[in-house]
């Protein structure tokens, strides 16, 4: 793509409504705007601020184009559907578990160790492998699996302490050594029990308690909102 090609992209994403469209073989196509429904009007989406759920999008879909291009490239088919259509649910699951063992091997070694890898491919290989964790961690919240937020943690652990992110890092690193040196058993399993809350008891209805309480905050904000001259 030319220079001149980006920079009119730029200026349309900029000026215009956009939309993310997304197909997969094993999900119905979905449409995400750019814009996010609110209560008083639809606003955009900043192109300076950070955006959690815009972020949030964004990853997944470039996760999701990134394995569906590895897996064309592993069967050697770049339509996949056709690749599966004479295999039943066993030979599929068969299929896939003998391949991701063979794209594991290739991706096990760091990046830097592999000589065909590109810098784009040492990037991918990387973002492959946050986003695994991050993938995994975001799901067990949703149902409530302490233990595996307790290992998914500590990757997110590892990974934050070659950031920026100080205050994370450390209060991870905390989260990390104090069941094992500092709290009881006990102690352990009445802290973990109070991460994550279910408002609705749901099945993959938890959140995080955090997230819950400030809910709360903006629930009373608007309820208790104030009027007149002395408002702020």
């Amino acid at each position: 793509m030319t220079e001149d090609a980006l920079r009119r992209i730029r200026q349309d994403v900029k000026n215009k409504p956009w939309f993310l469209v997304y197909d997969n073989i094993n999900f119905a196509s979905r449409k995400s705007d750019q814009r996010i429904d609110n209560a008083d009007a639809r606003r955009r989406v900043s192109l300076t601020d950070f955006d959690y759920h815009a972020s949030d999008e964004l990853l997944r879909h470039t996760f999701d184009a990134v394995v569906r291009r590895i897996w064309e490239v592993a069967l050697g088919n770049e339509n996949l559907a056709k690749a599966t259509e004479d295999l039943d649910d066993r030979q599929i699951l068969g299929l896939v578990s003998e391949s991701v063992m063979e794209l594991v091997e290739l991706l096990s070694p760091f990046p830097e160790d592999v000589d065909c890898f590109s810098q784009s491919n040492r990037n991918m290989v990387l973002f492959i492998r946050h986003m695994v964790i991050y993938l995994e961690f975001c799901a067990v919240i949703k149902i409530g699996d302490i233990g595996r937020i307790e290992e998914s943690l500590k990757w997110i652990t590892v990974m934050l302490q070659n950031g920026s992110n100080n205050n994370y890092a450390m209060e991870l690193l905390h989260i990390h050594c104090a069941p094992r040196y500092v709290w009881t058993p006990e102690m352990k399993s009445r802290i973990m029990a109070t991460w994550l809350v279910n408002t609705k008891g749901k099945e993959n209805g938890w959140i995080p308690t955090d997230m819950y309480q400030e809910h709360n905050n903006h629930l009373i904000k608007a309820v208790y909102a104030a009027k007149g001259s002395n408002s702020s």
